[in-house]
């Protein structure tokens, strides 16, 4: 069944083509020009087509980005930007690793049991393959790697990472300042120079570290124009002005309301796969209250309706950096960092291995012209040793929050919050 979002674009679409064609019939009546066949240039788009049982995995993964993302309690400290998608596909990696305790709390964050981890590990291989096809005008970008410290994986586990993962599977000698060169390269290399470096030095103790990759680029459905962009005032978190440009355009767009805050949807490329849903708070609500009714107020509202909107945007850059050990532990995930009770038994012989570090860089940067956005999440292994449109106005001009997300799966692969720096 088609969403609201692909029915209302389809029928803009069939009036725009209405007219047009009229418009032309007119000039080739004059013109005397033969009827000919419309060729089609369109890009042809295609939708990750999921069971319901995996479309239920990719609410729970949802669910866990917006508890992840309260728990990282850093909303309230300025602009960021963060990829739970990028987390996810790095967890559930871990997950193939681990045994007992350690994998059924990784599992838990999904709400699935450990018994299901083969689903998941499938739907995360569906998405890694698929997504990156949904539209020929978008770039997606989505890598994995694991590098080893003269320390081998096990052959079935390096098996499942290529299969499943498509993940390199290296070994250097983490002793030397090429190996730190070479992991910040693939950083580099993977995120088109938005994330240059991941680690500053790698510890020697180490023995693993493994990363997953996403890159993001694509053009508004509707680009802003650059001549209409102009300086104005942005209301902070703190209830600070600040100066920030703001881009301007009057466009046919899903908008919806409720008590706490409005949105409105903005389509990249073919304008029926990939989008950003801004989620303005009214006049008395906060960026916090937006970000704790996420999971319990479902964004993607049945009740967005078409509407002719004035948009005002910001445009902006953000990096953000979030240490997650803290923020996974909270949600109960505290085996994996817990020297002794960590079990990651299946991805080599050694048996002590424990995640000292989960962290993730991620940077975005909205334009005239689309978003492009990168995120990096890296583990630290080591070892104890035409219809008339209502009208509305949506004027982003104090604190937001942001989410960029695919339609066909419902995958949210970046949100955020904007505060005016």
């Amino acid at each position: 069944m088609k969403s609201i979002y692909q029915s209302t674009v389809s029928l803009l679409l069939m009036l725009m083509f209405s007219v047009a064609l009229f418009s032309c019939s007119d000039s080739d009546s004059n013109n005397d020009v033969a009827d000919e066949a419309v060729v089609n240039m369109l890009p042809a788009t295609q939708p990750v087509v999921l069971n319901s049982e995996q479309r239920g995995l990719v609410a729970n993964c949802n669910a866990f980005s917006y508890r992840l993302y309260q728990s990282i309690g850093q909303q309230e400290a300025g602009s960021n930007v963060f990829s739970p998608a990028s987390v996810t596909f790095l967890l559930s990696m871990l997950s193939n690793g681990a045994q007992g305790g350690t994998e059924q709390e990784i599992m838990r964050l999904w709400n699935i049991d450990a018994k299901d981890r083969e689903d998941m590990t499938e739907l995360c291989s569906k998405l890694m393959e698929e997504l990156p096809q949904t539209d020929p005008s978008v770039t997606l970008q989505l890598a994995n790697i694991s590098v080893a410290n003269n320390t081998e994986l096990s052959e079935a586990y390096r098996s499942l990472l290529r299969d499943e993962y498509s993940a390199e599977a290296v070994t250097l000698d983490f002793t030397q300042p090429s190996a730190t060169q070479y992991v910040n390269d693939w950083c580099s290399e993977h995120t088109d120079g938005m994330i240059p470096e991941i680690v500053d030095r790698l510890d020697a103790s180490l023995k693993f570290v493994m990363m997953n990759a996403v890159f993001f680029k694509a053009t508004w459905a509707k680009k802003f124009d650059p001549k209409d962009t102009r300086k104005g005032t942005f209301t902070t978190i703190g209830g600070s002005p600040a100066e920030v440009p703001f881009m301007h355009q009057k466009i046919a767009a899903l908008y919806s309301e409720n008590d706490t805050y409005s949105t409105v949807t903005l389509p990249y490329g073919s304008g029926d796969r990939w989008c950003m849903t801004i989620l303005l708070p009214n006049e008395g609500s906060t960026v916090a209250d937006v970000v704790s009714m996420l999971d319990h107020q479902p964004w993607q509202q049945s009740d967005s309706r078409a509407h002719e909107i004035e948009v005002s945007l910001p445009r902006f850059k953000t990096c953000s950096e979030f240490v997650l050990n803290d923020a996974l532990s909270e949600l109960g995930c505290r085996a994996m960092f817990t020297p002794g009770e960590a079990d990651f038994s299946l991805m080599t012989s050694a048996d002590d291995l424990f995640v000292s570090l989960l962290k993730q860089k991620a940077a975005i940067e909205v334009t005239e012209d689309g978003t492009q956005a990168s995120a990096v999440t890296v583990t630290e292994m080591n070892s104890y040793a035409d219809f008339k449109l209502p009208q509305a106005k949506f004027y982003a001009d104090h604190s937001f929050v942001y989410l960029i997300h695919e339609t066909s799966s419902g995958l949210v692969l970046f949100m955020g919050t904007y505060d005016g720096d």
